[in-house]
Parts: C-alpha cells; structure tokens; sequence
C-alpha cells in the first residue's frame, strides 16, 4: 500500500486500449512517379530524387489527389500526405502514436524496387506535428537502433538515447517562439535542491527568471509564478528557458519566475503524480513558500499557474482542486485523466468512471480556471479529456480547451505550452 492509503503504483500505467483504427497509410504521388521512372529505365531517376529530398527536407509533403474535388467520394481538403524517407537498406519509421506495437509491420518501409529508396506514407491532418525515430534493418532490429532521420533537421533530444526527429504538416501551430533569435535578453536558471518533510525525499529544483530580474522592479504584489512539473523535461530535454525569454521579449507573457519540480524516477512519478495528498502538501506548504523566501514572487493564486503534462498534468488539476487558496490556474496537456485509482482518503471512483473527473463533478465550483489540450491521436486520453471538459463547462469553470493534430508527445507540448499560458495570463 502507499502513503495515501491506494494500490501500488501499477494504477499509473494507462489503460492497453488496442488502437481503434489502423494508421492511415496512403501511397505517395511522388514515389509512384519514381517507380515510373525506374520502371521505364530513365537514367538518374534515383540521384534527381534524392537532390530533392536533400533539398526539401522530410517528411515529403504532397497534395493528397483529388483533395477538395466536389461530389462524392472526394478526398478531404483538410489532409496532406507525408511520406517518409530512408535511403540504403531496410527500415521502419516509428512516428509518435502512429507506429502501433500490436502491428509493427505495418511501420515497416517499402522499396522502391531495384533502387535504395525505402518509404512509408501517411494521409495526416494539415494541422498535424509529432516527433519520429527511423530504425534501419530488417524485422528483427531492435527500438533501441532508432536514429533520427538524418534529412530532417529538426530534432528534439531524448534523455539517454537518440535524439528524434519532428515532422509538421503545413498547418501545424507556429514554433518560431522556440528559437529566439540573437539578441534576445536572456533570463537566468539557477538549480537547487529542496528536501521534502510531506514526502520524505530531496529532489532538484530549477529557477528561472526574467531579464532585469530585481526584487526593487518586481511588480506590484510580486512576480507571477509558474510551477512546472517533471522539470527535467522542461529544463534539459526540451529547455523551456529560452521559449519564456522569447514569449516575454515579444510581449506575449507576462515576466513571471519559473519552478521546475524534478521527479524521482517514474516509480515516484506514478505515485506522487496520482493524486497524492502528500504531494500537494510539498507543493502547496514547502516548495512556494520556499520560493517565497528568496524571490519577489505573489502570493495571489490567480496569478500562480501549475502546468503539467501526462500524469503531470492529473497532478496539476488535483493539487488547483485542492489548494484553490495558493494556486488557481491549470495548465494541463494531454492529461491521464483516465486514472482509475483511489484518491487521497482511500475512496474509489464511483462506478469506475475516472476518478479527478468524478471529483469535481462531486463539488462546488472553486476558484481555478483551466487551460486543457490534448491531441487527437490520443485515443487513451482523448474522450476522458472531453468528459473532464464538459464537467468542468457545466460547473461554470473558466476553461480554454484546444483538441491539437497530433500525439503524447513532447514536440506537441513544447509548442502548446505557449498558448496554453497566454490563455491563462491573458489580462494580468
């Protein structure tokens, strides 16, 4: 049993819900062109596509044939195809919520037959993102042989393996605030260590603070805080530091300063990050009151936000749910608000519906206001997103809701978080 009286940490693994649908494979324009080509033996067919696809870039993307044509039948204007490209022998590509693990074959390349030319083509929503490995070699090689896809120059780093690479369709939502461009006043990132007498444990802690910082330019009733949970994700796998510079620099956010919380290994991942009261308490009554001590920062839980992601994100909602009083704003992407487990005081969901979202329809209406996204490729997390949705509407929440072309995956959140907190610092 754990601290809170609910089952081991077992409870934390999402449901194995098969996927409800195949991935929508298609045939690529381009690649039947070139098998014409090979076909007829036309000399340099093979070396003209791959100064293309050099100069291009991957995922190939094209119409998709017939796409807006009236009558019926037509292809759907709102999809493009994405072909993607490996170039020597076997391989597969693994794209985020569409290389399915029932089926791996169906993740496996084709040839183009007598060249080196190796593809796989998905029809996607022209608003679609997501991040991909490519896995050279036959049936048998192995996920940990996965490289990025070295024609694609975009690329988001894995902690202890290859870095993947991201692919996004022409619609997809703006990531030019990723990169700020020279020039653009950068804050500091201090990291600490901060003891916990609610959890018993000592984790990292990351800090960042705006340009020109000062507690005499602190505005007034001090700085917004935001608190980011699974900081390691935030403040080394994907750096958020130099996003919130930008974001700031552009006026977009207000200055705020930046808590990362370190997790300690997904065992007490599952366990802090299911509804943990403890977990709140180190939250609510150590770490802002830590931060309170050695920064300018308010008091005021309508301009604290908690933001998290996955399990993360369950967390950021249960702890707003139950320390209105200290922060009341909730930043949750792609939320597993499908747990099932027991809550703080031992008690089950009723009927086995998910349990924070029989929570709040349980209660009065606090004083929180959410920003929830989730992808459409999430078929685990998507209907309990918008169950959660429709009860926190129905109670009267002030809520801003975004359904995004895309998967559980960090190359979404990293861009969503933007709008995510303009959402809920609009005004300040």
């Amino acid at each position: 049993m754990t601290a809170r009286g609910a089952a081991a940490p077992h409870h934390a693994t999402p449901p194995q819900t098969p996927r409800p649908a195949s991935a929508p494979l298609a045939d690529s324009p381009r690649i039947g062109c070139l098998e014409d080509q090979v076909g007829r033996g036309i000399p340099g067919a093979v070396e003209a596509f791959w100064r293309e696809v050099a100069a291009e870039g991957t995922p190939l993307i094209e119409a998709v044939p017939g796409a807006g044509d009236a009558g019926a039948g037509a292809a759907p204007a709102d999809e493009v195809i994405a072909t993607f490209v490996h170039r020597g022998g076997p391989a597969a590509a693994m794209v985020n919520k569409l290389h399915d693990r029932a089926d791996p074959a169906a993740s496996r390349m084709r040839n183009v037959e007598g060249t080196d030319v190796w593809w796989l083509a998905y029809r996607l929503p022209v608003g679609w993102r997501g991040s991909y490995h490519l896995v050279p070699g036959d049936e048998s090689a192995e996920p940990a042989a996965a490289v990025p896809d070295p024609h694609n120059p975009r690329r988001l780093a894995q902690p202890g393996g290859a870095d993947k690479s991201v692919a996004a369709m022409p619609q997809a939502p703006a990531d030019d605030h990723l990169a700020p461009p020279p020039g653009t006043p950068a804050g500091a990132v201090e990291t600490h260590e901060v003891t916990s007498a609610a959890l018993g444990n000592t984790r990292r802690v990351w800090v960042h603070t705006p340009h020109g910082f000062s507690g005499a330019g602190a505005p007034a009733g001090g700085y917004p805080v935001l608190v980011l949970l699974d900081g390691a994700t935030w403040f080394e796998t994907a750096p958020i530091g130099p996003t919130l510079d930008h974001l700031y620099a552009r006026g977009e956010l207000p200055a705020m300063v930046t808590v990362g919380v370190d997790t300690l290994g997904p065992s007490v991942r599952n366990e802090e990050l299911t509804c943990h009261a403890p977990f709140v308490r180190f939250v609510t009554d150590e770490l802002l009151p830590w931060v309170e001590r050695r920064l300018p920062v308010t008091r005021d839980p309508a301009r604290t936000v908690i933001a998290g992601q996955s399990l993360g994100g369950l967390a950021a909602a249960f702890i707003a749910g139950s320390a209105p009083e200290r922060v009341g704003c909730v930043l949750a992407q792609s939320p597993s608000l499908w747990w099932r487990g027991r809550g703080p005081g031992g008690e089950s969901s009723q009927d086995g519906r998910e349990w924070l979202t029989d929570w709040y329809a349980r209660r009065e209406r606090l004083p929180v206001r959410f920003h929830l996204e989730v992808g459409c490729d999430e078929w685990v997390n998507l209907m309990p997103a918008r169950r959660f949705r429709d009860v926190l509407e129905y109670k009267g929440y002030p809520l801003g809701y975004r359904e995004f072309g895309g998967g559980h995956d960090v190359a979404c959140w990293r861009v969503g978080i933007a709008g995510g907190l303009a959402s809920l610092t609009h005004g300040w």
